[in-house]
């Protein structure tokens, strides 16, 4: 079972990563990995590596389930919040991590996508300095 592969710090990521929310950086701080100063761009990257191992997600969604939460819940909340004209943001918050987790919702361009776009916008920026 994937569940026996975790770490104690990849079972306590998973319950804090829950417990606020979907803060990855804060789980990952929370769950006593080790950074420098508390260095939120050392722990982002610790909780993104830890979010893409299949055995952490499939934790995840066994949490999820322990607690009633699953794709029957989400789908009929989701549809519920979409008729609201009230601001449901936790919800909505709730919801997004849900299908995230649950590889059903595109959150945007990879890691690995940002940096090659910034690293080629610094490298733009030094050519349009330099001499031809």
């Amino acid at each position: 079972m994937a569940i026996q592969r975790l770490t104690l710090k990849q079972k306590k990521f998973c319950i804090k990563y829950i417990e606020n929310g979907g803060n990855g950086a804060e789980a990952a701080l929370a769950s006593g990995y080790k950074v420098k100063s508390g260095s939120r761009n050392t722990a982002a990257v610790i909780a993104y590596e830890n979010l893409t191992k299949p055995h952490v997600k499939d934790y995840l969604k066994t949490l999820y389930t322990a607690h009633g939460l699953d794709e029957a819940v989400v789908e009929r909340e989701h549809a519920y919040l979409i008729e609201q004209r009230d601001d449901l943001s936790v919800k909505a918050r709730s919801i997004e991590m849900y299908y995230k987790i649950n590889g059903k919702y595109a959150n945007g361009d990879s890691y690995e996508d940002k940096v090659n776009a910034e690293l080629e916008d610094a490298l733009k920026r030094i050519r349009d300095v330099l001499p031809n």
